[in-house]
């Protein structure tokens, strides 16, 4: 990305975020133009830049005062006789509250460096950015995207959502002009933004929040900064682009101001499960028989600050079991969620003499229980429009087990009442889900009544493909996330550089035309080996026969993705061949016409999800364990009509695409903690041949038709959308995932 003979200028440019955007530009070939309020800070980020040879001015200036910015802008243009890059980076922060009356003492002063300043100096620059057909990139926050209990900064987030906003009515305005503008919303980075504001804070620690379990360095914003305001970048504007490892998809304090009740939760799962609603700012009220062991767990919680309510019971009597729901909402006055976990495994065999007393116990425990509690706690979570969790079990459908038939048995009760009861409770709000676990270290076998030789030579792990059991943490998370807003639609369920890529092995679907083969040739052109995939074998060839002229590897595979005996030889042919995989890309897709009220609907939807949904999930989960292995990447080439909806006979493709966002999200959070990132891009109007190749109508089919559609008036070139693809499978997009990055002009 050269940046020669270009001017940028970077407010807040003596330390953190802008003195590595400086730096970046000028190294770039930028003449940059540095603006911070210490003198001191900002030439010792003007000595670094001057080392790369290009011109550097510095201003001393507060951009909260108007006369100070009019300053920047004149001396600017007197210097340089053009902008074409503006970088809104300044930024301050204040310790308040909304409570004590200290917000309004800092509101304006945050207000008026964070965001006046932004619309200030953007409306000085616009001319001149006009006349350069330049750029804006908005440094805000991801604290401008979400609410986060216990957050004591609300002006800052409140002028960070502000500038957002700003950003995206900018684009609007300048679009016509030729002018774009963004924003990177950042998420915790170790800048010393604290300090120079005279707060109190720091952002240790704050890593644990995050999915990959780090916090960004600034030049990794800062790379992003500059691929926004390079011509790779051309296509995008109007867009937030979120660069926080991953925190956005943790939502912590998510159960604030919620109620949950757990059975079983003096240990295991149940115990697992109350820590971590405890951790999410839950009041949790739980039960147990081990007096011991719920007071263990009680303290747990309150290390993290929870109110908790421990109720020791037995819920297989019916005595002990009607009190359970009253006391929890006497205490808390509601009831959000409650997790039906209690449960008990009893070692029998249908020709045991006792097996009827045994069956008698567990279906009590097990299922009657739950039956019980259920219907105590339903007008409560009618009223909180709440939700169920049962804790069941895989034995519910599996025959695998010897000498747990009561246990088996209570299960496949429990999975079909979880059905039953979301179906019955839909009408009222409520939501019925299950887990079903397979084997988890607890101590539920050695409870169960086995000899202590029977509980040592129990070794249910070795019946999974794995070889190893769940932790009770992992089933605790399963179950927060269906009792949480993220699952509010699951109910019923039982649950770049020089060859920056030299040495990576890349796989591509859908490579030999449009977008995948834009992103095929970009990788090759970068020293990647790569396998890509398509159907019609010409293109294929023609792709190839462009990545050898640049010497690359390749390895071309004539698949149909949609069909399973296919698609599933794509992966293995990659290993056998290049020995490894460090990036997938999930681009083979395919645009079909029909609206809700066409007879042809289905077999439009199943055509459709056969291509551009299915086999992403199963070329995926084919690919993890290779990507685990290299830390490698995955983006999903997905397209705005994922949350767009005003163009008509689009239902199935949006629709997939949709899907694919969340699946995106969803594998995210779960590979994250293998190192595993998982991103999207969304495109919107690209030239590729994906219309013509589809039914839609010729009214529909005209560019100009599409392109009216975005503000800036045009399709984005498949070679856009690619620049964007490399940059998220780079190390500069390294505090990037769970991300959906739009690009639609």
């Amino acid at each position: 990305m050269s940046f020669a003979n270009k001017v940028a200028l970077i407010t807040g440019s003596g330390s953190g975020i802008g003195a590595a955007t400086a730096l970046s530009f000028a190294e770039e070939g930028a003449h940059v133009v540095i603006v911070d309020c210490s003198e001191e800070r900002a030439n010792d980020t003007a000595e670094k830049c001057k080392q790369f040879g290009n011109k550097v001015l510095v201003i001393t200036a507060d951009v909260s005062k108007k006369d100070d910015l009019d300053k920047v802008m004149k001396k600017t243009i007197e210097e340089f006789q053009r902008l074409d890059i503006l970088v809104n980076n300044a930024g301050t922060v204040r310790e308040e509250s909304i409570l004590d009356g200290t917000l309004i003492d800092t509101f304006d002063d945050v207000m008026n460096v964070n965001l006046r300043a932004a619309v200030v100096l953007t409306s000085l620059a616009a001319p001149y950015l006009i006349e350069a057909k330049g750029c804006i990139i908005n440094t805000s926050s991801v604290a401008g995207v979400e609410a986060r209990t216990g957050y004591k900064y609300p002006s800052y987030t409140i002028s960070k959502a502000a500038l957002n906003h700003f950003t995206r009515i900018s684009a609007m305005e300048f679009a016509s002009s030729g002018v774009r503008v963004n924003a990177v919303n950042p998420g915790p980075c170790s800048t010393n933004i604290f300090a120079n504001s005279g707060t109190p804070g720091t952002f240790e620690g704050s890593e644990k929040f995050t999915a990959l379990k780090k916090i960004c360095d600034p030049v990794e914003v800062a790379n992003l900064i500059l691929f926004l305001a390079s011509d790779k970048a051309k296509s995008i504007t109007g867009c937030c682009h979120v660069i926080d490892n991953g925190m956005a998809l943790m939502s912590p304090n998510m159960f604030a101001n919620k109620v949950v009740l757990v059975t079983g939760g003096s240990s295991g799962i149940g115990a697992a499960a109350v820590k971590l609603f405890a951790k999410e700012g839950a009041s949790v009220a739980f039960v147990g028989r081990n007096e011991a062991k719920l007071k263990a767990v009680a303290s747990s919680c309150q290390q993290h600050g929870a109110n908790v309510l421990v109720i020791r019971a037995d819920v297989s009597k019916d005595e002990e079991a009607n009190t359970i729901v009253q006391q929890t909402v006497d205490k808390f006055g509601k009831l959000d969620v409650l997790v039906n976990n209690a449960g008990i495994v009893r070692h029998a065999s249908i020709l045991e003499a006792n097996l009827l007393k045994k069956f008698d116990e567990v279906m009590n425990t097990n299922l009657r229980s739950v039956v019980h509690l259920t219907n105590l706690a339903a007008p409560h979570l009618v009223k909180t429009k709440g939700n169920i969790v049962n804790v069941s079990s895989v034995v519910s459908t599996s025959t695998k087990f010897p000498g747990i038939m009561c246990y088996s048995v209570s299960k496949a009760g429990l999975d079909h009442f979880t059905r039953a009861a979301a179906l019955e409770l839909a009408r009222s709000g409520v939501r019925v889900n299950a887990v079903n676990p397979g084997p988890v270290e607890t101590d539920i076998i050695s409870n169960s009544g086995l000899s202590e030789e029977q509980v040592r030579n129990a070794n249910p792990a070795a019946m999974t493909v794995t070889g190893r059991s769940s932790d009770a943490d992992e089933v605790g998370d399963l179950i927060l996330y269906l009792a949480s807003d993220k699952a509010r639609s699951v109910t019923g369920s039982c649950y770049v550089t020089f060859n920056m890529f030299a040495n990576k092995v890349v796989l591509v679907t859908g490579g030999s035309s449009g977008i995948g083969a834009a992103t095929v040739e970009a990788f090759a052109k970068e020293g990647a080996f790569v396998a890509f995939v398509g159907r019609n074998e010409a293109k294929l060839k023609e792709v190839a026969s462009s990545c050898q002229q640049h010497g690359a590897n390749v390895l071309v595979i004539r698949a149909d993705v949609s069909k399973d005996e296919e698609a599933k030889t794509i992966v293995q042919q990659t290993i056998d061949k290049f020995r490894k995989l460090d990036v997938l890309v999930n681009n083979a897709g395919i645009l079909r016409h029909a609206t809700v009220l066409d007879p042809n609907l289905i077999d439009n939807f199943d055509e459709i999800m056969k291509t551009n949904l299915r086999p992403v999930v199963l070329i995926t989960s084919l690919a993890i364990p290779h990507l685990i292995a290299s830390k490698g990447n995955i983006v999903n080439v997905s397209s705005v009509l994922s949350t767009w909806i005003k163009l008509p006979g689009m239902i199935s493709y949006s629709m997939s695409k949709a899907a694919m966002d969340h699946f995106t999200r969803g594998a995210a959070t779960e590979l994250a903690s293998h190192g595993v990132r998982v991103n999207s891009v969304n495109p919107g109007p690209v030239t590729t041949d994906i219309r013509e190749s589809s039914n839609m109508p010729t009214e529909l089919s005209e560019d100009n038709i599409i392109e009216k559609t975005t503000a800036l008036g045009k399709a984005a070139d498949s070679e856009e959308v690619a620049d964007i693809i490399l940059y998220l499978a780079s190390d500069k997009a390294r505090s990037v995932t769970g991300s959906c990055y739009v690009i639609d002009n």
